[in-house]
């Protein structure tokens, strides 16, 4: 649970990172959402409107809220328009059937919404079911000069949020994915904005041509067992490191500031999905 407190109950610790200027980077978030809204949106919307500093892109088949806030636009599009999209990107022809395979879909957002992030330096694709504190202080201008690709786990590339530079060649990093047609053109859920982006990346990172950022960013509602086991797996295979449970649990929040209660350690957002 998310406690809205007053500045005084907040800790005043922060990540490092650059307190200045932050003109130099340019972010937009893709957002894809088919179906009725989730009772949250307006408290998506409120924590998105605190990230001023963030454009938030979101394509969806229902009407656009009123009073949005300056950095919220929702572009009207349905599943059959980015079936559309991807097909004439990709080649060969795909139909989305159900709002959740868009999950796999997420990594092409760059290149299926491309007119609308000519602007952008950095695009990155998201979750819904999230409150953002303050994305900057983790997302900085040294973060993404440094980094190719910056993601919110400690352990893998995730849906919630991944930040690609807006450049050929990581933009479309998935499309080195194998198999790639038939799991986009199959209905089930393959992974491609996780697992199989995060192999991807690893691939190239061993190459010496992908920069990456793995870090935990985010903190969530409950703790899940099974996906600690996972991500320390993964983290003790790659990295060799033995970590302990992912941060979960309550939080406070006050002006756009997201601080775990238990640890008083600063995150970009809260997980409650």
């Amino acid at each position: 649970m998310v406690f809205p407190v007053g500045r005084d109950d907040l800790s005043e610790s922060e990540p490092a990172g650059e307190a200045a200027d932050k003109s130099a980077v340019s972010i937009a978030l893709v957002l894809v959402w088919s179906g009725k809204w989730r009772p949250w949106i307006e408290l998506f919307l409120h924590s998105c409107a605190l990230n001023p500093d963030v454009d938030f892109l979101i394509f969806t088949d229902q009407k656009p809220r009123k009073n949005l806030p300056a950095n919220v636009r929702m572009i009207p599009m349905t599943l059959a328009d980015i079936s559309h999209r991807a097909g004439a990107v990709l080649g060969f022809p795909v139909t989305i059937r159900r709002a959740y395979k868009l999950c796999d879909f997420k990594p092409l957002y760059g290149l299926l919404f491309a007119e609308y992030l000519t602007a952008y330096s950095h695009w990155g694709y998201c979750d819904e079911d999230v409150f953002w504190g303050d994305i900057r202080k983790f997302i900085t201008n040294e973060r993404c000069r440094a980094f190719d690709v910056i993601t919110a786990c400690r352990c893998c590339v995730v849906g919630q949020l991944t930040i690609l530079r807006h450049v050929p060649g990581v933009t479309d990093l998935i499309r080195a994915a194998p198999h790639l047609r038939s799991q986009l053109q199959d209905d089930g859920i393959h992974l491609l904005d996780e697992q199989v982006m995060n192999n991807v990346a690893l691939a190239r990172e061993r190459a010496g041509t992908l920069r990456v950022l793995r870090a935990q960013f985010q903190t969530h509602d409950e703790n899940s067992e099974e996906w600690t086991e996972w991500a320390n797996r993964l983290e003790l295979q790659e990295t060799g490191r033995v970590l302990g449970p992912l941060k979960h649990g309550d939080a406070v929040w006050c002006e756009g500031k997201l601080i775990h209660r238990e640890s008083a350690e600063p995150f970009a957002f809260y997980h409650f999905g």
